[in-house]
């Protein structure tokens, strides 16, 4: 299926465009075929032509948003032997000139005449059979390929305008870089920075693990289940976070680079009196279980301890990205808007409620899945169809409400 998904996406997505939205009632929303390559489980995929023009335009713009703020990562950092700015190591000697001249040419071209019936028979379908058609920001300079290599150097994105940079350091930096650098400080940091920087990311997936929830994961576990565990299970102090589903994933190469999310399984256990959390045994694994380990916070060495952290956290922001966030906040409120679209009159209440804050959430998803190269972050989810496997894999034998808070 991986070799022929590509191509039968674009005949499908070609007939889609070429029946156009209806002409009568603009906001007839049609799906994409996602069904039909397999995703069974998921909601569907909305699309609606004219609003990608608009949506293209409004994204273009954000260079410029941003551009005071870029041109103020001045501070300078050595990384392998070379001495730059960090707009340098980010961006390249030439930064994002010139993706900012594309984006302008391309702004050009929407605003003209004509725009929605252009974009609809000529940038999406040219797309679909070129993917580098619509050339976007996508630099390979080789300062920007340099890993870091110092824990201080992960503040260089924080930019000198309006003193960000020198605040956040002084306020941040040291605890932030700790938890690179001391297990110790790294265990207590871990779960309370996911839950004070985690908020967009809906990270609602801590699980209790009693009852036959426990047995299922000392099952699991085998020899690596251990007598602590059952005891916090008895009293309802033993907490997991599961995040295997990345097991299903191999390393795929983005902008250059391999890439990969470790599937990891978390134990956390919860002080009695102050109800903190803190992990102390971690499972990290590779694609389909391979190179298992598992670590325990008593037994492995501190070193080894900060890998295994530190892989629990990367899988933890490519959940919060792509399931926390994309699919919760973007997936399943465009379905929702779909079905008010195309169920409800423009005079309803409820289209006046919730219309405003509607607009372009539709197109938003849709550019995202044609321009994933382009748009999407750069994790190991590389292309649009394996986000569409992610998110199928996530809610197959998902209950209706076990995204409610409460629930969860």
């Amino acid at each position: 299926m991986a070799n022929s998904i590509k191509s039968f996406f674009k005949k499908l997505l070609d007939w889609i465009l070429n029946r156009g939205d209806d002409d009568d009632h603009h906001f007839h929303v049609r799906k994409l075929p996602i069904r039909l390559l397999g995703f069974q489980e998921m909601p569907a995929v909305p699309l609606i032509i004219r609003e990608l023009p608009g949506t293209l335009l409004k994204l273009s713009t954000r260079e410029k948003e941003m551009a005071q703020a870029k041109n103020a990562l001045t501070s300078v950092y050595t990384i392998e032997n070379h001495t730059e700015s960090a707009y340098s190591f980010m961006y390249g000697h030439k930064g994002s000139s010139e993706a900012e001249e594309a984006r302008e040419k391309l702004r050009n071209r929407l605003e003209g005449p004509g725009k929605i019936k252009f974009f609809a028979d000529t940038i999406v379908k040219n797309h679909l059979e070129n993917p580098d058609s619509l050339k976007v920001e996508e630099n390979n300079h080789p300062l920007t390929a340099l890993s870091l290599d110092a824990p201080g150097q992960f503040g260089m994105s924080w930019t000198n305008y309006y003193n960000l940079h020198e605040e956040f350091t002084q306020q941040f930096l040291p605890q932030f870089a700790a938890t690179l650098t001391d297990a110790e400080a790294a265990t207590i940091a871990f779960f309370p920075f996911i839950a004070e920087y985690g908020l967009a990311y809906n990270l609602l997936f801590t699980q209790k693990i009693t009852g036959e929830k426990a047995a299922k994961y000392k099952s699991l576990l085998g020899i690596n289940w251990t007598t602590e565990m059952d005891n916090l299970a008895a009293v309802g102090q033993l907490y997991a976070i599961d995040l295997t589903m990345f097991e299903s994933f191999e390393p795929q190469q983005v902008r250059g680079l391999t890439r990969f999310t470790p599937s990891t399984l978390t134990f956390l256990r919860q002080d009695a009196a102050t109800k903190d959390l803190q992990p102390f045994a971690i499972q990290v694994a590779g694609a389909n279980g391979s190179s298992q380990q598992f670590y325990h916070r008593g037994k492995a060495t501190a070193s080894a301890w900060l890998y295994a952290l530190q892989a629990a956290k990367t899988s933890v922001t490519v959940y919060g990205i792509w399931i926390g966030h994309v699919y919760h906040w973007h997936i399943v409120t465009a379905a929702m808007q779909m079905t008010m679209y195309n169920n409800l009159s423009e005079d309803h209440p409820v289209y006046h409620l919730l219309g405003p804050q509607s607009k372009y959430l539709i197109a938003f998803d849709d550019v995202l899945l044609f321009l994933w190269k382009h748009t999407a972050p750069p994790t190991s989810i590389a292309k649009g169809s394996q986000f569409l496997h992610l998110c199928n894999n996530f809610v197959t034998n998902r209950q209706f409400f076990e995204d409610d808070p409460k629930t969860t």
